[in-house]
């Protein structure tokens, strides 16, 4: 691999990544930690491979997807009581 991101905690197996559409980020979502916080969506550039931009959530993100023509983020969230889609645009 190019590069490796450790800590990055992932209890569903439908949480993956997705690529911007001009290609010059890529996010994954991360589910809550063992303490309460919240999960995110966190941005990567890939060029530099920095972490860029976290969006913070209330539960952990279980899948996400950026929209190639709409430029929009739609996410998927919850736990095992409560789920929740969100579309995100500028």
């Amino acid at each position: 691999p190019v590069k490796s991101f450790e800590g990055l905690p992932c209890n569903y197996a439908s949480t993956g990544c997705a690529m911007s559409p001009d290609q010059q980020l890529v996010l994954t979502g991360v589910s809550s930690d063992q303490a309460g916080n919240g999960g995110a969506l966190l941005f990567f550039d890939t060029s530099s491979l920095d972490l860029v931009r976290t969006i913070p959530f209330s539960r952990s993100v279980t899948a996400a997807e950026w929209h190639p023509k709409l430029n929009q983020l739609f996410v998927g969230m919850g736990d095992k009581s409560f789920g929740e889609a969100k579309i995100l645009y500028d």
